[in-house]
């Protein structure tokens, strides 16, 4: 890391980014703060979830072109003051008690609009002043500077919010984009623009703007059907960032509907996440060196989703913030991993336009998560509402990271290398739907359920499984699985609102609990294997004896 801050460009791009962050954070928890308690609605947090995406879906095609053919640099300068321009504009609405909830949802719209753009090409712009072989250290800085600088931030709202008020905080927000802006101004003179050899000015001189573009455009996307390994890490950002940015939905209710902490509560669960992103820079390169960018990514999925499902269980403040500080970690962690290997995979042309087409999806799926967690936290419970985010989180790894399992509406569970996007081969046997995986902690067996109310365990080979038990288990479909730390027990959990405990390696049935008041979403095993936590439909949790 020492190296990459001797570099005087990428010393002024971190401190722009830390400073931008800073405010950044404060609007986005300040305005939220400022609907929830304008609103008392989780649904009106959904929209605003939603309104952040609106410009991405329509920009994100064609942005990418235009971040592989423009000075990088130029670009975030001019995004910083036009986003200044209109915060401006709303915080002097807001100091003259003026301001409206569809004024701020105008506002998040149009900033969102600067974001989306701004992200991949700050992300190009790093990878083209960072020297080969620095990648780790200089996206360790950049995204421990982002999500501290962010969600500190959102800490000292909750302090700040009931002196200052919202004008306040937006007007803090405008004055971080003038010192960003000075700060890119100064990271070098003249037009820079990456380009790839082939590319030839008397070809693009015969050229019309409109056929360099679609040929540009074609271009990335030729690159990235060349490329399945780039798809599926492109994938699990995709998944990733989508149920990141729907937690704006979940955690204002919970520090205001379960701990009745108010904008301080807030405060803390902000700063918690903050905290735990900074501290992440302090270990994720130890981290990826040994575990490698796949399994940092698979080990901070996982603990995310068991943190994410376990907030609004806490019994106190303190543990959520806890809870949070965990999952900020390893959003740090897995950011990291996930943008070095982007950067060690795809060109410097390119880009702009491959980020592009994974935040694309991404906010796709926000706008589903957006509307989907914000009714359900609403309509059924806000721990229904963690937990869908939670499930997204859950995508299932082996533990050496070489192997991703998937099962899906088309009856087959499948095999497949993350690292060639190959899928090595296929289950055919499930007879339904497949609801629920779970791997064995050695990685060498794979257990499968769903809709046929049948458990199935393979042992995983390099190119093919062998089935080693089939049970009918349950009297309805089967809605999840998880194994014991030592592998030697396996529990499911069924539409028919029954738990059941199996010896895995006979698939013969230890005990049940029947009667389950709702249906169980979440199963986890304490690390001694003792006991099994499931946590339920309606928002309850219950720990459950698990020994033979």
């Amino acid at each position: 890391m020492r190296n990459i801050l001797q570099k005087r460009a990428l010393r002024y791009v971190f401190g722009a980014n830390m400073i931008s962050m800073l405010g950044s954070g404060m609007n986005s928890a300040a305005v939220a703060w400022y609907i929830l308690q304008a609103t008392h609605s989780e649904m009106a947090l959904g929209m605003f979830a939603v309104l952040q995406t609106l410009p991405a879906m329509l920009m994100l095609p064609f942005t990418g072109v235009l971040i592989d053919r423009e000075d990088r640099r130029r670009l975030v300068m001019m995004l910083d003051a036009l986003r200044a321009v209109i915060i401006l504009t709303v915080s002097i609405l807001a100091f003259a008690g003026k301001v409206k909830v569809w004024e701020l949802y105008l506002m998040n719209t149009l900033v969102a609009a600067g974001f989306w753009m701004f992200w991949p090409t700050i992300t190009a712009l790093i990878q083209e002043l960072t020297p080969e072989g620095e990648f780790v250290a200089s996206n360790t800085l950049l995204l421990a500077g982002v999500q501290g600088g962010w969600m500190i931030a959102g800490a000292i709202v909750g302090f700040v919010y009931e002196h200052i008020g919202l004008g306040g905080v937006l007007m803090i927000d405008v004055s971080t984009y003038v010192v960003s802006f000075l700060c890119y101004f100064a990271v070098r003179q003249g037009r820079v623009v990456p380009r790839a050899d082939e590319l030839k000015h008397d070809l693009v001189a015969a050229e019309t703007a409109v056929e360099r573009f679609l040929r540009e455009m074609g271009q990335g996307l030729a690159f990235l059907r060349d490329h399945p390994r780039v798809i599926f890490l492109g994938t699990s950002w995709a998944l990733f960032l989508g149920a990141m940015m729907t937690g704006v939905v979940v955690t204002p209710p919970l520090s205001d509907n379960i701990f009745h902490a108010g904008a301080q509560g807030y405060g803390w669960l902000n700063g918690g996440w903050g905290v735990g992103a900074f501290l992440s820079a302090l270990y994720a390169p130890v981290a990826i060196t040994r575990l490698g960018s796949r399994g940092s990514i698979a080990i901070s999925m996982a603990l995310l989703t068991v943190a994410m499902a376990l907030s609004p269980f806490s019994p106190w403040l303190a543990l959520a913030v806890l809870l949070y500080g965990l999952m900020g970690s390893a959003r740090g962690l897995s950011g990291v991993a996930m943008n070095t290997s982007l950067m060690e995979q795809v060109p410097p042309h390119f880009m702009g336009r491959v980020q592009n087409t994974f935040y694309f999806f991404g906010t796709m799926l926000q706008i589903v998560l957006g509307v989907t967690v914000g009714w359900i936290a609403s309509r059924v419970s806000l721990a229904a509402g963690f937990g869908v985010i939670a499930a997204v989180y859950a995508l299932a790894f082996t533990p050496d990271g070489k192997r991703l399992i998937s099962g899906a509406a088309d009856r087959s569970v499948k095999v497949w290398s993350p690292e060639t996007g190959e899928r090595l081969y296929t289950m055919s046997e499930p007879l339904d739907g497949i609801n629920a995986i779970a791997i064995d902690p050695s990685g060498k067996r794979v257990a499968a359920a769903g809709l046929d109310k049948n458990i199935r365990i393979w042992e995983l080979g390099d190119r093919n499984a062998t089935l080693l038990h089939t049970l009918i288990a349950h009297e309805d479909t089967i809605l999840q699985l998880a194994w014991s730390a030592d592998g030697r027990t396996l529990v499911s959990a069924s539409a028919d609102k029954s738990i059941k405990v199996f010896d895995a390696d006979e698939l013969q049935e230890i005990k049940a609990f029947a009667g389950q008041p709702d249906w169980v979403l979440g199963l986890r095993f304490s690390p001694d294997g003792k006991r099994v936590a499931a946590g339920r439909f309606d928002g309850s949790l219950t720990f459950y004896d698990a020994t033979r």
